[in-house]
């Protein structure tokens, strides 16, 4: 079971307790998307125009004020590991359409990833090595077989098929997210192809990939972490090194 160590991050940058990140670690970050409205305005005061050109494309007040939070928190966070003044950070895409730390910010060795769903977020980040994560909130799926015949391997579709149903609804989550998160590691995410390699499944097994098409010393080079970072949700962060070891905070 993850422990999470509450740390608060001045926009002036980090104090003393801030973690230092170290070559062997994967910090998560648990970012809480419905804050008040003073929170709300530190983190929009950290966008750039693009970014509150964005925020306001959301229809909804709702869905204005989760990015907010969730990209203010974003450059807060990459601020204090980077030493950049926040509002000062730039990104560009990856060839996938993937956020970056603009090249010209001079920090390569760190890497990151971030995910959200409803008022959660979370941001894995490292050095030297690829790193996804991937969250969702537990919810009945009505064509769940349908799906996962459509987008989960054979050997997955037989370890499902072999779980009782009471565990399928589980297992499907925790399929997803570890094949999510190892694809976003590579970069990919969800344009990857989902039946061209194997995890486990089974909240009984290990988190770890089986095999990868064409590849099959794949699986020998990552590392699955899992938390439950909230009740009704699962999380899988996947690091391109073994070991690594995973510290997890709560950012306030």
């Amino acid at each position: 079971m993850a422990r999470w160590a509450s740390i608060e991050v001045p926009a002036g940058g980090p104090e003393g307790n801030f973690p230092s990140l170290g070559r062997d670690e994967v910090h998560l970050w648990r970012i809480a998307l419905a804050v008040d409205q003073v929170q709300r305005e530190r983190f929009h005061s950290l966008l750039s125009p693009d970014e509150r050109d964005r925020r306001e494309g959301y229809r909804f007040d709702l869905h204005r004020d989760r990015f907010t939070v969730r990209r203010g928190a974003l450059r807060l966070l990459l601020g204090a590991y980077t030493g950049i003044d926040p509002a000062s950070l730039r990104f560009e895409l990856s060839p996938h359409q993937r956020p970056e730390l603009d090249a010209a910010h001079g920090v390569p060795s760190l890497a990151w990833n971030l995910t959200d769903s409803d008022d959660l977020a979370l941001l894995a980040v490292t050095r030297d090595a690829g790193v996804g994560v991937d969250l969702e909130s537990v919810r009945g799926i009505a064509e769940l077989e349908a799906l996962v015949a459509s987008h989960f391997s054979p050997a997955e579709q037989a370890e499902f098929a072999a779980l009782p149903a009471e565990s399928r609804l589980t297992a499907f989550y925790l399929g997803w997210t570890r094949k999510e998160a190892w694809l976003k590691a590579q970069g990919v995410g969800l344009g990857g192809d989902l039946q061209g390699f194997s995890v486990t499944l089974s909240p009984r097994r290990p988190a770890r990939l089986l095999w990868v098409a064409g590849d099959p010393a794949a699986r020998m080079r990552w590392r699955f972490h899992i938390v439950a970072p909230a009740p009704g949700a699962v999380a899988a962060v996947v690091v391109e090194r073994r070991p690594s070891r995973l510290r997890c905070f709560d950012l306030r």
